[in-house]
């Protein structure tokens, strides 16, 4: 359908972050504004206390004539002061121009009649009394969330007849999430209001409509975060269902978020929600199927920060050995050459992130690789090690002794082994270019007996340091959760065992104990491991895809529905990379071998290793429909058929994972919000 689009995206985190939407609407952003120009606007509110609009927001109002015309008779229409709406950019790739709607008042009367107005409208609408809403900080953020919704509804109402209406544009407001639905509803209920205005003016129903996305319901974030499995509620039917989200959203004091989300889903033109599994919440919580599933993206050059397969490994191979250097020190006597770094990463949820899986998974992975019937059988994995990292912040007295012995260690080694090695390059230079039989050179002709003594004092330290390392860095409360489960499974870092466990508390960042970042520490690990119970999209899979961490992911999770359906598109055409590598408008390096590929000639993994043939290097581990004791089973297999892969087989993957992350940029996935636009278009 050919369209003359203007697009309105409203959201309450244009700019202001307050949860996950924010990466989401910024990352679209450039797509939106390649696609639709300057007739992409993105809405959002004006909050002064918060110092991003310093350094984010360019205002270009006055140079702008077209938008500050408008702003100007809306500002009159509704006898706002001068100015009060601040028109820009925003300052991230792509440069989107955005409207800032203020959400406090103050003692202005024009906006505090229509505050009134609103909220008696919504109170009836949503059987509640938002008049009593307090001064805490809940509530006022609720207030604020109300404001934005006001200043919304009348944008809207006033930019249909005074700027869309005599073209032959029509307008498509997309709102994200309860924040800013509000306005939507009061647009959709208080259109009586508008006309009986003396100074109304027509607005045309059929020149606007409104694609309401929801990233996860507002209930269905509650109920995981209380352990409530949704799976076994939509169960009961979609009526029960309904019925249950209104009652529990009275009962956890989010009566007006859930309301604002069932009424905005029920009265869009379009809904769409983030994955498969939260269309599941659409259907039982907010009584309505969403109409197009818009996958979140990313974008994957910026993630990849690399154009070929050989810097992908050059890269992977230096952050790793930042890695090792770490654990090398922390846990005596490990090999770095057949030691293997698994992780988990994300906010301290121990059942919501899968942590509780992650951890009995290892457990299991730990009873294998330690049975010596099992190494008897297996030879080759004698040797190799897994040292599992588990990131999630949490409250902490700081990095403890051990670890800040092993990392003084570590530092004062590595300056002591840089002036050796300044030493040693001089002996060997003057050995080399003299005469005499370069073979009779002996150990003490490099190396004095002070250096000697000084290595062997290192070795000692280490050896004393590493004998029972603590499965965390930082002083932490022994009794929280990921603590005790650890010392439940008997994961506690014994010298034989072949799966060492370290828990970081804290975000990592340079100043970390590997002095890596969390992106940097990524392209260094070999496989992550992502099995949360409830998780909408989920970006930390999709991130390790772009820069070749292979990685495990739930189905109860977002990104995980998005890999098995693109498998399934996979086996059924051989071509559709391809095609998504048109869309995404880069050439294809599917043809290049890396240097680094060819030097490991070795004989691949026999075909029954999942992982030779997995495109996309995720894995998607059920948790729908297999039992836990099932599910830890199958985790733990596919962590040995990994550790199981060989050189070769690791570095195939890494490049093949790294190319195929297309599928999830947003200059393929933006083609979802196109479809929803031309959908909402024919209503």
């Amino acid at each position: 359908m050919q369209l003359n689009p203007f697009i309105l995206e409203t959201s309450y985190e244009i700019i202001h972050k307050v949860g996950g939407v924010e990466t989401v609407v910024r990352s679209k952003a450039p797509e939106m504004v390649r696609e639709y120009g300057e007739n992409f606007l993105m809405v959002g509110p004006y909050i002064p206390s918060d110092d991003k609009y310093q350094t984010y927001f360019e205002d270009t109002r006055k140079v702008n004539q077209r938008f500050n015309t408008l702003l100007t008779n809306f500002e009159a229409q509704f006898n706002l002061p001068q100015n009060f709406i601040k028109f820009g950019r925003w300052l991230i790739p792509g440069g989107p121009n955005c409207v800032l709607l203020p959400v406090e008042f103050g003692d202005n009367q024009q906006l505090g009649q229509y505050r009134h107005t609103a909220i008696d409208m919504l109170n009836r609408l949503f059987s509640m009394d938002l008049f009593n809403l307090g001064e805490e900080k809940g509530e006022q953020f609720k207030q604020n969330a109300i404001n934005f919704g006001v200043m919304s509804w009348l944008f809207y109402s006033y930019i249909v007849p005074n700027f869309i209406q005599n073209t032959d544009m029509m307008l498509f407001v997309q709102t994200h999430e309860w924040l800013a639905s509000i306005g939507q509803v009061l647009f959709q209920i208080g259109d009586a209001f508008i006309k009986n205005k003396k100074d109304a003016q027509y607005i045309n129903p059929q020149k606007i409509r409104f694609i309401f996305t929801t990233h996860a319901t507002t209930i269905g974030r509650h109920l995981s975060a209380g352990n409530i499995w949704l799976t076994d509620c939509f169960k009961n039917g979609k009526e029960e269902c309904v019925k249950f989200a209104a009652e529990q959203a009275a009962i956890r004091n989010i009566k007006l978020e859930h309301s604002a989300e069932f009424h905005a889903a029920q009265k869009c033109d379009v809904l769409t929600t983030v994955s498969t599994i939260t269309n599941e919440e659409c259907i039982h919580f907010l009584g309505r199927s969403a109409d197009v599933i818009t996958w979140n993206g990313l974008h994957v050059n910026s993630q990849k920060g690399m154009v070929d397969d050989h810097e992908l490994q050059s890269t992977h191979k230096a952050m790793k050995q930042k890695i090792m250097d770490f654990v090398q020190t922390y846990f005596y006597g490990i090999d770095d050459s057949d030691t293997q770094i698994f992780f988990t990463a994300g906010r301290n949820e121990f059942k919501n992130k899968g942590i509780d899986l992650f951890i009995d998974s290892l457990a299991a992975l730990r009873d294998l690789m330690d049975s010596e019937e099992f190494l008897q059988k297996n030879e080759g994995m004698r040797n190799k090690t897994v040292v599992a990292f588990i990131v999630a912040p949490q409250a902490n007295g700081g990095f403890n002794q051990h670890t800040l012995q092993v990392s003084n260690l570590l530092k004062e080694m590595q300056l002591y082994m840089d002036n050796l090695a300044i030493n040693l390059k001089t002996k060997l230079l003057k050995m080399i270019c003299t005469s005499g039989n370069f073979l009779d050179v002996k150990i003490k002709d490099l190396f004095d007996q002070q250096d000697t003594i000084t290595m062997k004092r290192f070795q000692q330290s280490l050896k004393k340091a590493g004998g029972m390392s603590p499965i965390c860095t930082h002083n932490i409360d022994e009794n929280c959760e990921i603590i005790r489960a650890l010392k439940e499974k008997n994961l506690l870092n014994q010298p034989y065992t072949h799966v060492k466990v370290i828990y970081v508390p804290e975000f990592l960042q340079k100043t970390s104990i590997f002095g890596l970042d969390y992106q940097e520490f990524v392209r260094g690990a070999h496989l992550g491991i992502f099995a949360s119970a409830y998780e909408p999209f989920g970006y930390t899979s999709p991130e390790c895809m772009c820069v070749g961490c292979a990685s495990l992911v739930s189905n109860l999770c977002g990104f995980g529905n998005l890999v098995e359906e693109t498998q399934g598109k996979v086996q059924e055409s051989k071509d559709f990379i391809s095609q998504l590598e048109n869309l995404h408008r880069i050439s294809s390096q599917s043809n290049f071998e890396s240097p680094l590929m060819s030097s490991h000639k070795q004989k691949p993994a026999e075909p029954k290793n999942s992982w030779v043939s997995n495109q996309l290097g995720v894995q998607v581990i059920d948790r729908v429909y297999n039992g836990y004791k099932d599910q830890v089973g199958n985790m733990a297999m596919l962590m040995f058929e990994y550790l199981s892969l060989n050189t070769f087989d690791r570095i195939s993957l890494r490049n093949r994972m790294s190319r195929n992350a297309v599928v999830v940029d947003w200059s393929v996935q933006i083609n979802n919000y196109i479809q929803a636009y031309e959908k909402a278009a024919r209503k």
